[in-house]
């Protein structure tokens, strides 16, 4: 991608690492140890990376049916060790980003972000379900404290994100569904 490039809303611009999901290991409790420092129990470090059913940390007793293995219950690397806890992170995929608006790129800041000039209107919401969506805006109400009803959402609704107002009821997000909406703001 270039500056001056012409972009369309659901392009791919960019891809990034992704964050894993973060494990919580209670090794000290596992191990049954009365004190929380796992220094003399530890066989991986901070920053190792740890395969499922790896041996993480581990007691050892004078015989050897009192050596206990405390095992890494997923794949990823040891980013925390403290207190009698380990912290693990997944492995993710790389995500994918859209351009989400069709425009132009006018400007790119390398390993940091992509400027896209496009017109549009700013529609400030509190909070989102369901991830991104991509459409024609259609207000449907004329105050904010209007409330949806099945028959707002007609016909054109297909693909566009619709505006309403003070709130929403089953059978409008059934009516939603139905005409394939591909978002709401409320």
């Amino acid at each position: 991608m270039q500056t001056g490039e012409q972009v369309e809303a659901r392009q791919k611009i960019a891809r990034t690492a992704a964050r894993g999901e973060i494990r919580v290991v209670d090794v000290a409790r596992i191990l049954g140890l009365d004190d929380p420092d796992l220094s003399r129990v530890m066989v991986k470090k901070r920053g190792d990376r740890v395969e499922v059913g790896e041996t993480l940390a581990a007691r050892r007793g004078g015989l050897p049916f009192l050596h206990k293995p405390c095992r890494a219950p997923v794949t990823g690397r040891l980013m925390a060790i403290g207190y009698g806890w380990v912290v693990i992170e997944t492995e993710a995929e790389p995500v994918d980003l859209l351009a989400f608006v069709p425009g132009r790129v006018v400007a790119i800041a390398e390993n940091q972000s992509v400027t896209i000039e496009t017109a549009g209107a700013h529609i400030l919401g509190a909070c989102g379900v369901g991830g991104e969506g991509v459409g024609v805006l259609q207000v449907l109400v004329d105050d904010p404290a209007d409330v949806l009803t099945p028959d707002d959402v007609g016909l054109g609704s297909n693909g566009a994100i619709l505006v309403g107002g003070a709130g929403v009821s089953p059978e409008v997000l059934d009516r939603a569904q139905e005409m394939k909406v591909a978002g709401m703001i409320l």
